[in-house]
């Protein structure tokens, strides 16, 4: 059986003295493709430009140990607002749109998802890689980087105030200015408790030694909850198990914290728990 085309079925009716049939042009606009559906928030794909997209200087990878979480956060908002707000892909209510309905704009979201979420890998440290798991999501990635890294916001701080000294070659007063906004920092997240200040002590009495401890106690920190806090307690049995494994390293370590609790103890800062070991 042959086909009948819109012409054929055009001429028939026009010969056959039809009344009221269809036009050429009516019947062409019903077998034509149906219009497809605008979408109204296209998304479309961006790219880091390569002048910003180059890996941070190896001091500046976020890294427990270094505890430079603050400002490597910063430098990140920083670079992926000025890329057409490549920042909103680190808001998990900025979720990818419906494929079916808006397939290219889906397509697009899922390129830029990945491009931030391998730029936040690049940005970290081969020791902070280890610790990022099966992610996919950009937003994912943003929110467990924070909460590793932020219940040790406050011993960051004090630790940032030890490191504070003046530099002779540049203004005094700016200098003066940060000391004293990091103290109003820490002064503002809440009471400084002894565990804290101790905690702190700790990883600058080991600043300049022991970085195999100093990862396993940050790494501890980070995991730490309001339930099962990780305390000065704890890691003074972390430097105990340290020193069972020898070395003279570990043993001066644990002298120096050693003495920090005693000074500590006779102040009457420590609790009964602490004050046993």
């Amino acid at each position: 059986m042959s086909l009948v085309s819109v012409s054929d079925v055009t001429a028939l009716a026009i010969g056959s003295g039809l009344s009221g049939a269809p036009s050429a042009a009516s019947l062409s606009s019903e077998v034509s493709t149906p219009s497809t559906t605008v979408d109204p928030d296209p998304v479309t794909e961006t790219r880091i430009p390569p002048n910003l997209l180059s890996k941070f200087a190896r001091e500046r990878l976020l890294d427990l140990v270094v505890g430079n979480y603050r400002t490597w956060s910063n430098s990140i908002i920083d670079v992926l607002s000025v890329c057409g707000g490549l920042d909103d892909y680190l808001c998990p209510e900025y979720k990818c749109p419906n494929p079916v309905i808006r397939g290219a704009s889906a397509k697009a979201w899922l390129q830029n998802n990945r491009h931030v979420f391998s730029y936040l890998r690049l940005q970290c440290s081969d020791d902070e890689r280890e610790h990022l798991g099966d992610l996919t999501l950009a937003s994912e990635l943003w929110e467990f980087l924070r909460n590793r890294h932020d219940p040790r916001a406050q011993v960051l701080l004090l630790r940032d105030l030890l490191k504070t000294e003046f530099d002779t070659s540049l203004p005094l007063v700016p200098q003066l200015h940060k000391c004293i906004t990091l103290c109003r920092q820490v002064i503002t997240m809440g009471n400084l408790s002894v565990d804290s200040l101790a905690q702190v002590m700790v990883f600058h009495m080991m600043r300049n030694s022991s970085p195999d401890l100093q990862r396993h106690i940050a790494d501890a920190l980070s995991r730490a909850t309001t339930s099962a806090p990780y305390t000065i307690a704890d890691v003074v049995q972390s430097l105990m198990f340290w020193v069972g494994l020898g070395g003279t390293e570990y043993f001066e370590s644990t002298k120096c914290v050693t003495r920090c609790l005693s000074a500590c103890s006779s102040l009457g800062m420590l609790s009964e728990e602490m004050s046993l070991l």
